[in-house]
């Protein structure tokens, strides 16, 4: 769980929490290639990923005392890849997020059967 940083709020109009995943730490080199995440090379496994999503991004060096973070709706987050969020501070990371709450599938309902799964 993330306080929104202030480019974010200001591009999107919503400021408060972000709930994200932090993917990348400090010093790691980060990319996207095909819709998969690389960290220092090495593809990352994300079984919580349901949907496919696609996306390349070139190699990044996630700078020092920042995360890179990517929501698990990829194809409709707002997220590191963005200019208005990129590298997140560590002082705006104030939690972490342990189970599901609620779960949209939009336009559709919500995804009764992964409220209150725990997260992984």
């Amino acid at each position: 769980v993330l306080i929104a940083p202030q480019s974010a709020e200001q591009a999107c109009g919503f400021g408060g929490r972000y709930f994200k995943r932090i993917i990348g730490l400090p010093g790691e080199k980060w990319q996207e290639r095909d819709g998969y995440v690389y960290i220092n090379g090495e593809l990352l496994d994300e079984p919580y990923i349901e949907a496919p999503w696609t996306g390349n991004k070139p190699t990044v060096v996630i700078p020092p005392g920042h995360y890179y973070v990517l929501g698990d709706n990829r194809d409709n987050s707002r997220d590191s890849r963005f200019p208005e969020v990129r590298y997140v501070p560590a002082d705006l990371v104030v939690g972490k997020a342990v189970v599901i709450w609620l779960n949209w599938n939009l336009p559709n309902a919500p995804l009764w059967s992964r409220i209150g799964n725990s997260i992984h």
